[in-house]
């Protein structure tokens, strides 16, 4: 399962799955998930996260999705050198 986003909605909706047996990756724009939450609880929370084996792609865009056969396909980009603004 992919998680486009590292916010708290899709990261709790990714645990779930991840304790029903999915692996989950997220992709996140930014360099931290949950941007407005205090930096050491999101080291804690990401540390949570990868004990359960999420995998963290970071500073990471998805520019295209294709469906294919057996799912679908996404086009994963770096972010840097765009601004949020």
């Amino acid at each position: 399962m992919v998680v486009i986003g590292g916010g708290v909605i899709g990261l709790e909706l990714g645990s779930v799955w991840s304790r029903l047996g999915s692996q989950v990756t997220v992709i996140e724009f930014a360099k931290d998930i949950c941007p407005p939450m205090d930096a050491q609880m999101r080291k804690t929370f990401e540390r949570a996260l990868k004990k359960q084996k999420f995998k963290f792609q970071m500073e990471k865009k998805v520019v295209g999705a294709v469906k294919t056969a057996t799912g679908v396909k996404l086009t994963v980009e770096p972010s840097a050198g765009v601004s949020l603004s």
